[in-house]
């Protein structure tokens, strides 16, 4: 193989490597913009999901704070049957 030919060899070999090189930081580059989307999604879905968890955590309470108070007034109205 002549000189020629091997720097011609290794002038197409750079051309491929920076062409690939090209490709591969355009590709991260397309993966990271859908990857910062995802993000951008399930963090609004965590807040959503956060909210309707504490919502249903002061519904919880409230259930059983009229819990206790139904509880007590069917004492009482037991009690009261029996006199």
């Amino acid at each position: 193989m002549s000189d020629e030919e091997r720097r011609l060899m290794l002038h197409k070999r750079r051309l491929r490597n920076r062409a690939s090189a090209a490709r591969s930081r355009e590709k991260r580059s397309r993966t990271l913009i859908g990857l910062t989307a995802d993000v951008e999604q399930l963090m609004k879905t965590s807040a959503t999901l956060a909210e309707q968890a504490s919502q249903a955590v002061d519904e919880a309470r409230r259930l059983r704070a009229q819990n206790v108070l139904l509880v007590k007034e069917n004492q009482l109205l037991k009690a009261q049957l029996r006199m």
